[in-house]
């Protein structure tokens, strides 16, 4: 009767981590629906899957087809991604609520996609809202999908776009390899 009371708890955890596992097992399995996080510390992982790659921090899962990067809290932010064909990157760039400030694409840049040449299209902006930490955070986001084989720099502007003789007030380039 006491071995009996010692071993339902241990049936009862195993019982849990079998179940936890079966849910969880669909996200692992299709790649269709695996997305890439980048976490604050590195590593990825988040729903859907994906994981950090095992090549670091900033390397997304190859097998992933969408990836996911949250920036715009710098002045004049850099980054750089290697994508492969048929890969997407949803660039969602952080907004102060209640700005009068939108980002959007320099009109170089949207000049440059319009060429017919770009190795990516942009997708028009769309605005989402999250709860996080800091409270009520609001993002616009742009889905960049790969068309072809190439290299470009896209940029994004945070500024009025009422007035265009006022310098931006930060800036966001994305130097954006699609490898063959």
């Amino acid at each position: 009767m006491r071995l009996h009371r010692r071993c339902v708890p241990i049936r009862l955890i195993a019982t849990v981590m079998l179940l936890l596992s079966v849910v969880a097992l669909p996200g692992c399995l299709n790649n269709e629906k695996k997305t890439w996080y980048p976490g604050p510390s590195g590593g990825g992982g988040g729903p859907g899957g994906g994981g950090g790659g095992g090549e670091g921090p900033d390397v997304p899962d190859s097998s992933a087809t969408v990836i996911t990067l949250v920036a715009g809290n710098g002045t004049n932010e850099l980054r750089q991604s290697t994508l492969r064909p048929g890969q997407t990157l949803k660039l969602r760039l952080v907004t102060k609520q209640a700005s009068p400030l939108l980002w959007r694409l320099s009109p170089e840049s949207a000049t440059a996609l319009k060429s017919g040449t770009s190795p990516v299209r942009v997708a028009p902006r769309k605005i989402e809202q999250s709860t996080g930490a800091d409270g009520n955070l609001i993002y616009h986001s742009f889905s960049i999908s790969t068309l072809r084989p190439g290299r470009m720099n896209i940029r994004f502007l945070y500024d009025r776009i009422t007035d265009p003789n006022t310098p931006p007030a930060k800036t966001f380039t994305l130097d954006v390899a699609v490898a063959q």
